[in-house]
């Protein structure tokens, strides 16, 4: 009976972003892949550039900008697979809904997900992942620097 109370106490504990992860973090600019279906249920891919900038905050909340769109009330959680030693994925950025990254964009709406590597200094090495319709296309990779 302990050990259940123990594990429920734990297992409830909220968790908070490190001290380390809050601030503001941006990209060079990198290149992202949209991809969509065409007429005949064939992939196309276009390809453009775009910058990345994000804010974490200390409440698990992060805003960004990735090319010419913008997002607000993500929510920043830890990776709740495997470790990070095994997937290099130590952080996922959820929630993000967003409208065209570049002009050439097919895609007026689309969820995306950030996935976050352990922190390496004052770098993280992320990756943006097509999510809607249960999809997990990989758009691109990139490293986010910290601004001091």
């Amino acid at each position: 009976m302990m050990i259940m109370i123990t594990f429920t106490m734990f297992s409830c504990k909220q968790w908070s972003v490190p001290n380390e992860l809050v601030g503001e973090w941006k990209s060079s600019t990198v290149e992202i892949t949209v991809r969509i279906k065409d007429e005949k249920g064939n992939f196309k891919f276009i390809k453009d550039t775009a910058d990345i900038h994000i804010k974490i905050y200390q409440n698990n909340i992060v805003d960004g900008k990735i090319g010419i769109a913008s997002f607000d009330n993500a929510r920043i959680v830890k990776n709740a697979g495997l470790p990070p030693s095994i997937t290099g994925i130590a952080y996922i950025i959820k929630d993000i809904e967003i409208n065209k990254i570049f002009k050439k964009d097919p895609l007026d709406k689309k969820s995306i997900e950030l996935w976050l590597s352990p922190l390496k200094g004052d770098t993280l090495e992320v990756e943006i992942r097509y999510t809607s319709n249960l999809s997990q296309f990989p758009m691109s990779g990139f490293t986010l620097i910290k601004n001091k």
